[in-house]
């Protein structure tokens, strides 16, 4: 289910692209480069060994990442 998540915002990063997505410190992020980077952590995850349906965790500061990161490990399959 949590794959479906990571999937289906996928799909609405590339319907919406250059929409900001989120605004941190002032600085906006369009869909399309919040899209793009889930997808480079999600690969990066599964390059370290994360297999679908594994548990995992993540320290992350506020920042773009901390929105990235669980949309990444939902992507992944965790």
């Amino acid at each position: 289910m949590s794959a479906d998540i990571g999937a289906r915002f996928l799909e609405t990063a590339r319907r919406l692209g250059s929409r900001p997505a989120l605004i941190h410190r002032g600085v906006a992020t369009s869909f399309a480069e919040l899209g793009a980077q889930v997808e480079r952590l999600a690969h990066g995850f599964l390059r370290a060994g994360l297999a679908p349906q594994e548990r995992a965790a993540v320290l992350v500061a506020p920042s773009r990442e901390f929105f990235a990161a669980p949309l990444a490990l939902m992507r992944a399959g965790a």
